[in-house]
C-alpha cells in the first residue's frame, strides 16, 4: 500500500509517478500467458504501447496511476487518496502544454529538495 504525508498533493502525486513504472508492474503481474495483454487493456493502450512502458521506453501517464493502483489491488488512504485523485482531475483538464510545464515544476521542487535548497 502507499501511503503519503499530509505535505502536498503534488508531493503525493510525483512520489507515485516516480515509483510507477516497468519495474513496479512486473514485480505485481501474474506470470501467466496474456498478462500483459489484460494490464494494456485495462490502461486502454496497444500492445505496443504497453511493451514500451515495460521496456522503459514509456513512462506512465497520470491518468493511468489510479488504474494500475486498482488494477493491482493498491491503495491510498482516506484524505490522500482523494488529494490524489483531485490532483489527477486537475493535471487531465489543464492543456498538454501545461501539464509539460506542471511536469517541469515538479521535477524542479523535488531536485530542488534532494539538493537541499528551500
Amino acid at each position: 500500500m502507499f501511503f503519503c504525508s499530509e505535505n502536498s498533493d503534488f508531493d503525493c502525486m510525483e512520489a507515485h509517478a516516480e515509483k510507477i513504472d516497468g519495474d513496479w508492474i512486473k514485480a505485481r503481474m501474474d506470470k501467466k500467458r496474456g498478462a500483459q495483454a489484460r494490464i494494456a487493456e485495462a490502461l486502454g493502450i496497444t500492445a505496443q504501447a504497453m511493451s514500451a512502458l515495460m521496456k522503459g521506453d514509456r513512462s506512465v501517464q497520470s491518468h493511468e496511476i489510479p488504474i494500475l493502483l486498482e488494477y493491482f489491488g493498491e491503495t491510498l488512504t482516506g484524505k490522500q487518496n482523494e488529494d490524489f485523485k483531485a490532483s489527477l482531475v486537475l493535471l487531465q483538464e489543464i492543456s498538454p502544454e501545461k501539464q509539460s510545464e506542471a511536469r517541469r515544476y515538479l521535477q524542479f521542487l523535488k531536485d530542488s529538495e534532494e539538493s537541499g535548497e528551500s
